[in-house]
């Protein structure tokens, strides 16, 4: 047990260190972080394996500049365990987490540190983009690597599962947007990147969002009769496999309180490793996407999409704030551009859309082509609205 300040460094120990590994999983973090609720959770769980207990301020130098404290503390022998209260972590002397109190336990998997359970308490992150908050994060079976092929081999033998609640998004930029949420929940299942059949899921409830310093934004969102834009979200992803062709299926639901609610789903297919690639793009950091990637987009098949917009009340804001045109000039322009764009398919398209914006109701488009297009074809295509249309064999319908 430890009675006074100390400060420990990590630079004499071996890179297979977790504390090691972690310094430069932080830093990488650092980089490619955009403001979502998983990322606190990370930064809370390396540098932990060190002390059995603390009762006064412990620093740990993770080296490189980073550097975590926490005021109290205590390790199971084997320091596979831990609770500890009060922790700071800071980059350069810049603080960039805070938390109340994190526990965890932990386990190697093939050389790997996994957390198999951990809760943390009132979280504070911030970076040059945003300020983010949380009363609560547990996760259970998160790797601490951003290798796929590690993320994968872990995920095949144990799901990880994510859950944060009361969440505070601060952006520091336009629109300056102040972003609460009540819960975020993400199942990664035994990881999309593996073998087909896989699912990921995840769900956002109670999503508040106002604007503390864009007029703009607060007076769009006041203009259709609210005080905060209110929404919930949900969404899945599906990979399976037939012969020699895997399949990717993606379904999205927003619901926007006092408005409206909109869903999306599609499919797209191509080899296993062409589906793989797309999935592992948002691993990487930005601006350093392969070129690559963008060559297999090229030979992804679009199978089917649909999307479907369902009105309530959106369609009459709108026309009661005077500053668009009325909905039946709306109508009428649409149909006047369709004939003349799409003299083929232009009355079939723009007639469920007129009855949507007259009557309300639901709008939905779909696309069901008979033979998929490539993406790589989609650039072509555009040129010809009527052949799009064909090819994509996209029918429109209004629901009243």
């Amino acid at each position: 047990m430890f009675m006074m300040k100390q400060t420990c460094t990590l630079l004499s120990y071996c890179e297979k260190n977790p504390l090691s590994k972690f310094a430069g999983l932080v830093r990488q973090i650092s980089r490619m972080l955009r403001p979502v609720i998983a990322v606190p959770s990370l930064w809370l769980i390396g540098a932990l394996l060190w002390h059995q207990s603390a009762t006064a301020e412990t620093t740990i130098d993770i080296g490189n500049g980073t550097s975590l404290s926490f005021q109290s503390g205590n390790f199971s022998q084997d320091y596979t365990r831990a609770d500890l209260t009060d922790i700071t972590l800071t980059d350069n002397g810049v603080t960039l987490l805070t938390a109340k109190n994190f526990q965890f336990s932990s386990f190697m998997h093939r050389g790997t540190t996994v957390i198999e359970d951990g809760t943390a308490t009132t979280l504070r992150f911030e970076n040059d983009d945003a300020v983010i908050r949380a009363g609560s994060v547990q996760l259970s079976h998160l790797p601490l690597s951003d290798d796929t092929s590690i993320l994968a081999n872990v995920a095949v033998q144990y799901p990880l599962l994510l859950t944060a609640k009361n969440i505070m998004i601060t952006m520091k930029q336009d629109p300056f947007l102040s972003i609460s949420i009540d819960q975020f929940e993400l199942d990664g299942g035994t990881g999309l990147i593996n073998k087909p059949p896989q699912t990921t899921t995840f769900s956002v409830s109670e999503i508040d969002i106002i604007s503390q310093k864009n007029p703009a934004f607060n007076a769009a969102v006041s203009l259709l009769g609210l005080q905060e834009l209110s929404l919930d979200m949900t969404g899945s992803a599906q990979k399976t496999a037939h012969k020699q062709l895997v399949f990717l299926d993606s379904d999205f639901y927003m619901n926007i309180a006092g408005l409206g609610r909109i869903r999306h789903s599609s499919q797209v297919s191509g080899s296993e490793d062409m589906i793989n690639t797309i999935i592992k793009q948002h691993h990487m950091e930005d601006g350093q996407i392969v070129a690559s990637a963008d060559d297999e987009w090229q030979n992804i098949a679009l199978n089917k999409a649909e999307f479907e917009i369902m009105d309530n009340g959106i369609l009459g804001a709108l026309d009661a704030t005077g500053q668009t045109p009325s909905l039946d000039q709306l109508a009428d322009g649409l149909s006047g551009a369709a004939s003349v764009f799409m003299p083929k398919n232009g009355a079939r398209v723009t007639a469920p859309i007129r009855a949507f914006l007259r009557e309300g109701g639901s709008l939905l488009v779909s696309l069901h082509p008979q033979i998929a297009p490539q993406f790589g074809s989609f650039l072509s295509l555009s040129n010809n609205p009527d052949d799009l249309v064909d090819r994509f064999g996209i029918d429109v319908m209004h629901l009243p």
